[in-house]
Order: C-alpha cells, then sequence, then structure tokens
C-alpha cells in the first residue's frame, strides 16, 4: 500500500477497526486512524482517548495464561478483503515492569508462572482533543515489540508499506476483557 505522504520520515499508513475484545477502539472518532511504523520505539503508543477505551476493556486483574491473551486486530484502510485482519497479541507486548519506570500508561498485567510483575508495553500518547477544543489526530505509533508479530516490509523507492501476520487471533476466550455493562431502564450502552 502507498503511504499517505511522499517522502516520508517514518513509514506510514492508515488502519481502520481496531479493536481490542470484540470492541472498536476507534468507533467515537473515526473510521480509520494514522499509524507510524517507529522501529526506534519499543511499544506501542495509542493517543490518550483511544488508550483510556483500551484500558476501560482490558481486565488486568487476574492472573493470565500467556498463551490465552487477546490481541489488538485491526485492518489496513482501502483495502479490497474485507476479512482480512492484522493482529498484534498483547503476549508479544510484555516487558518487565523494570523497563519502564516513568512512562504515562502500560498497565501492570499478572501472568502465571512469573515471579516478576510485567507490564504491557503500551503506552497513552498525546490528546486527540487539544485545550482549545480542536481536533489533531496524534498517530497511532506501533514500536518494536509491535513488529516483532507481524511481517512488515518497506519500498523505499516507491514509499510503500506492506505487512503480514504471524498469528491468528484466540477464539472467543476473552481472557483480559471486561464484562460489557448491563444496561436498565431505558439506557443505551455507549
Amino acid at each position: 500500500m502507498n503511504q499517505p505522504v511522499s517522502e516520508p520520515n517514518n513509514h506510514q499508513f492508515f488502519l481502520e477497526n481496531l479493536t481490542f475484545c470484540g470492541i472498536s477502539l476507534l468507533s467515537n472518532f473515526s473510521n480509520n486512524w494514522p499509524v507510524v511504523v517507529d522501529s526506534g520505539s519499543v511499544c506501542v503508543s495509542l493517543p490518550s482517548e483511544i488508550y483510556d477505551t483500551f484500558t476501560s476493556w482490558l481486565d488486568n486483574s487476574t492472573v493470565v495464561d500467556i498463551s490465552q491473551m487477546n490481541s489488538l486486530s485491526f485492518q489496513l484502510a482501502m483495502n479490497d478483503n474485507a476479512n482480512l485482519f492484522y493482529h498484534i497479541p498483547l503476549s508479544s507486548l510484555l516487558i518487565n515492569s523494570s523497563d519502564i519506570i516513568s512512562e504515562d500508561g502500560a498497565p501492570f498485567i499478572h501472568v502465571a508462572g512469573s515471579s516478576t510483575p510485567n507490564r504491557l508495553c503500551v503506552l497513552r500518547g498525546s490528546s486527540i482533543v487539544s485545550h482549545n477544543n480542536q481536533f489533531n489526530t496524534p498517530p497511532i505509533l506501533l514500536g518494536s515489540l509491535a513488529l516483532r508479530s507481524m511481517y512488515f516490509a518497506a519500498d523505499f523507492d516507491n514509499f510503500g508499506v506492506g505487512l503480514a501476520s504471524k498469528y491468528s487471533p484466540l477464539s472467543g476466550s476473552g481472557l483480559q476483557c471486561q464484562a460489557r455493562a448491563e444496561c436498565v431502564g431505558d439506557q443505551s450502552y455507549w
């Protein structure tokens, strides 16, 4: 796919349908979102409002089996194959808690059999809504841990990028997902 700019500083593309636990993380903001591939960073960085949606669905209160962890999933914008999703397993984003000290985000995850605390290398990035209620579009950043969970190719001559998943998502286990809130009376879920 072609990148949205000529002569990019970093490799870029647009994603659609960013989901976690079957819930769209973008639904309150847009159908697609810019992504910057940043091999100089380690973690995934989500704009703060998208990060907050992600963590609201993340159940990190229980001990989990690393092989049963869910994925962040997305599609590429303008892709002809509507069934093709790319997956970043949360297990590929686990790091030792001492590796992140001052970053905003990186929720703790309790992994079965691990004697040291782990953190999820997902950081809270810039806000979508600025102080004067103007919208900006801070990109989602994919660092080296996310890139290790997929095949990534960069075409420097034609300013294009290519992706392929290495992993399939888990089928319906729901581990690490918060339960959907129950609506009462005339309430509607949002």
